[in-house]
């Protein structure tokens, strides 16, 4: 696309150098007046320096040049490195009051965090804000990709300030895990047999993708993939607890049976995520001897224990295991892909390693389990609400029987996205509704402490997917009315 032609009444305006403007090119001749000027005007229109020829129009060049009485060809001449342009730039601040220096860019951000970016969100309007004030303040603006810097830095400032906030006002113990925990599980739709990334799910019973989602405990989803029926979906839920594109650190996962597997608990304890699962048929659990010194130690537990862990094979394949480990949390492999490897080589040495340390960590989780009453609720609650989730899937995701239709599967992923978003507005909706509610005097002295925890904002009884239809029998429609009567020839 070309460059918009510049009108006259564009150039007249910010375009004409002043009396006061002509007193500093005075003295300067041929390329470096030309390009001075040209690099005044830019300033005092922009607000920052250009970054070379391609900022000015052929327009803008003949018309300042013919101010200078100099030719336009001379501005190919300007250089736009070295002692000169630097001075250039000292004069045109000076002259024009403007200041640069580090402290100012960091009297920015915090300025942009504490009266902008606390309120407005989106990354755009929050710089349009910044060169704004700095226009407003004669501050020159960094340059663009300091900006961009600067923009994210204020944007994170203020959440961390808004959630600091907001975390100070609960329990101690409260904090201690809220916003840290999150629920995993699948739900399985149904697809066309055309589509290939239909697959057969021997547990659904039937042929179709899978989407796997991660939800926090306040019921909105913090991350969803779409997934083959053959995948696995342990890789997916660490994906899912490590890259959920929140600024929010996963502490701990609940999951469903499928992610008390061995390979599961040393994947998450190397990524120091806490793995939760529900454990079912904990009878047939086989724990784990901590050493192999002391046979008889537990004597209560001898029915349950098999062999010890092996710690050599830990220690001697430790540094190769954190490698696979920090691969899986920077990105450049997924673990997918790191577990479908060990799987073709089951008898690598760290898949033996990252073994060891799951039956380790799942020997201190069934025991924690066991023991612990108010951690099998915990779990049981974290996830119900993602059952729920998968519950109003039924509901709101209904046009053609519920089945993904596309062969496509960006279009499947799209699909996939598109529910998140109506699921996050159902619950935002719906926690308006309770609030409403509850700010009732007739409610708020009835609902005590324990009452309040009680409501969840993932209901769906009001969704009418098909609209609703009120039918009044008290009146009838005018049916039996005389019809016009029809002559017959």
């Amino acid at each position: 696309m070309g460059r918009r032609p510049v009108g006259m009444d564009e150039l007249v305006e910010h375009w004409t150098v002043l009396d006061d403007e002509l007193m500093l090119v005075a003295g300067k001749r041929g390329a470096t007046k030309l390009g001075f000027a040209l690099l005044l005007k830019y300033y005092t229109c922009h607000g920052r320096f250009a970054r070379g020829r391609v900022d000015f129009p052929d327009e803008v060049v003949a018309f300042v040049a013919r101010q200078m009485k100099v030719s336009a060809r001379e501005f190919a001449s300007y250089e736009w490195s070295g002692r000169s342009i630097q001075y250039h730039r000292a004069q045109i601040r000076e002259h024009l009051g403007f200041l640069c220096s580090v402290q100012d860019a960091e009297k920015l951000t915090t300025w942009l965090a504490a009266n902008v970016a606390h309120a407005e969100r989106n990354p755009d309007r929050v710089r349009e804000e910044l060169l704004k004030h700095c226009r407003e303040e004669c501050i020159e603006p960094p340059s663009p990709e300091r900006v961009t810097r600067m923009v994210r830095s204020a944007l994170h400032t203020a959440e961390e300030s808004w959630f600091a906030a907001i975390a100070a006002r609960l329990p101690a113990e409260v904090q201690s895990r809220l916003l840290a925990l999150v629920t995993a599980d699948s739900t399985h739709f149904r697809a066309w047999d055309q589509n290939l990334f239909t697959e057969w799910h021997s547990r659904y019973g039937g042929r179709g993708v899978l989407v796997y989602w991660h939800v926090e405990r306040g019921s909105v989803v913090v991350h969803s993939q779409t997934l083959r029926a053959s995948a696995s979906e342990v890789a997916a839920m660490v994906e899912g607890a490590i890259r959920h594109g929140t600024t929010m650190t996963v502490e701990g996962n609940y999951v469903d049976s499928h992610g008390q597997s061995e390979i599961g608990f040393g994947v998450t304890r190397l990524l120091n995520v806490d793995l939760l699962p529900r454990i079912k048929r904990i009878n047939r659990v086989k724990l784990y001897r901590p050493n192999a010194s002391e046979p008889g130690a537990y004597p209560n537990l001898m029915p349950a224990l098999t062999r010890p862990i092996r710690w050599d094979v830990i220690d001697a394949n430790y540094d190769q295991v954190i490698k696979y480990a920090t691969a899986i949390r920077t990105g450049t492999a997924s673990t997918e892909a790191v577990l479908a490897r060990f799987t073709r080589a089951a008898a690598h040495p760290a898949y033996q390693a990252m073994l060891e340390i799951g039956r380790a960590q799942r020997t201190l989780f069934v025991a924690r389990y066991l023991r612990d009453r108010t951690l099998q609720r915990e779990i049981e609650e974290g996830l119900n609400v993602v059952e729920s989730w998968n519950a109003a899937n039924a509901v709101i995701y209904y046009g053609k029987g519920g089945e993904i239709s596309s062969n496509r599967r960006e279009e499947v992923e799209m699909a996939a996205l598109c529910l998140r978003i109506l699921q996050a507005s159902l619950v935002y909706v719906n926690t308006l509704m309770l609030q409403n509610v509850l700010v009732e005097p007739a409610w708020a002295e009835l609902f005590g402490p324990a009452d309040r925890r009680g409501p969840t904002p993932l209901f769906w009884n009001h969704v009418r997917p098909y609209g609703e239809i009120r039918f009044d029998l008290a009146t009838r429609l005018p049916l039996g009315a005389a019809a016009p009567s029809v002559r017959a020839r």
